[in-house]
């Protein structure tokens, strides 16, 4: 009875010591997802430019350091100006906008806590600070080019905390988990680089302001699924909007078009080489994860589903049960 009476108050205590750990936990998860880009593009390296392995993970680093940087480099002035300006006309937009459908008392609401200092409170406090998500930021970045520098040292830690006849199945599941969120990563990268080539040159055609800022905010909040198309639209419908005319419906039509065809055409040819999931599931984690840990966990919510996927298939379905399934990321 003592020994059932310590085991549960080890389980309520260790759940406790988890749960108050939560965010660095999810900023190793982060870490591991960083060193799989790091890792699937030194791989490619490797295997196109045939550069020898030692060197071709600190030129993936390098490159892909050097190409961020070099991108902010070149487009710095416009983005930052246009990111200005959007930020100075958003308010006005959506002034005019409450003005239109009557609602002038919920801006003046807006306004006076704006001056009263509460949204920037509320921001501040719900974001963590900006010094801590830059912090958070360098910390996953450095750990992940650790990480990819030497999987097999942290792949045999972790595997020593199981006992010896688990460790192949624990392998294994390590192995199909790598493989599909690797997969699921160049679906991702190829999605959002192409709602931006998509959305900045149609938004330069119908003649919205700030294209290229509008255009890579889309390319960005693609990663978010569900809900970061329509956050992107939102500030280019506004500066339509603002522009008067008939603009705000080409805008909104663009984007559905956009929407369309990634959903139609680029998603299933993206998933019939890397993840498929049901569209429910993905829904469900982001809601689930975001309700319990804000922003990090929206962002991360995709990569832990795949992951517990490939685990549940591969551990339980598999393992346990005997029955032949498919993991995301395999040809099987």
């Amino acid at each position: 009875m003592m020994t059932v009476v310590l085991l549960g108050v080890a389980l309520v205590v260790g759940t406790f010591l988890v749960w108050q750990v939560i965010g660095v936990l999810l900023l190793v998860f982060a870490a591991f997802v960083v060193s799989s880009i790091f890792s699937m593009v030194a791989k490619h390296l490797h295997r196109w430019l045939r550069i020898p392995e030692p060197i071709a993970l600190p030129t993936a680093i390098v490159l892909i350091t050097a190409s961020i940087g070099g991108f902010f480099v070149l487009t710095g002035a416009q983005l930052r100006s246009g990111a200005e300006e959007l930020a100075r006309r958003l308010p006005q937009d959506v002034e005019a906008l409450a003005e239109r459908l009557g609602i002038r008392d919920l801006t003046g609401q807006m306004g006076e806590a704006l001056q009263n200092g509460e949204a920037l409170w509320n921001i501040v406090n719900y974001t963590g600070g900006l010094a801590s998500v830059l912090t958070g930021l360098l910390v996953v970045i450095v750990a992940g080019a650790f990480i990819a520098a030497s999987p097999d040292t942290y792949r045999r830690g972790f595997l020593l905390l199981f006992p010896g006849h688990m460790r192949g199945r624990i392998d294994r599941a390590i192995s199909a988990t790598s493989r599909a969120l690797e997969l699921w990563l160049v679906s991702k990268v190829i999605m959002m680089l192409a709602v931006f080539a998509a959305t900045t040159p149609g938004l330069y055609f119908i003649g919205v302001p700030y294209a290229l800022t509008l255009g890579i905010l889309a390319g960005v909040l693609e990663f978010i699924p569900f809900f970061g198309p329509i956050i992107a639209a939102a500030p280019a419908l506004l500066v339509a909007l603002s522009e008067g005319g008939t603009m705000v419906f080409w805008v909104a039509g663009l984007y559905l078009v956009i929407q369309q065809l990634e959903n139609n055409l680029l998603v299933p040819l993206t998933q019939k080489y890397a993840v498929s999931l049901p569209p429910a599931v993905p829904l469900f984690s982001i809601l689930l994860f975001a309700s319990l840990f804000g922003v990090l966990g929206l962002l991360l919510a995709l990569p832990l589903t795949v992951v517990v996927v490939v685990l549940i298939k591969q551990l339980y379905v598999r393992d346990v049960l005997g029955e032949h399934v498919s993991l995301p990321g395999t040809d099987d």
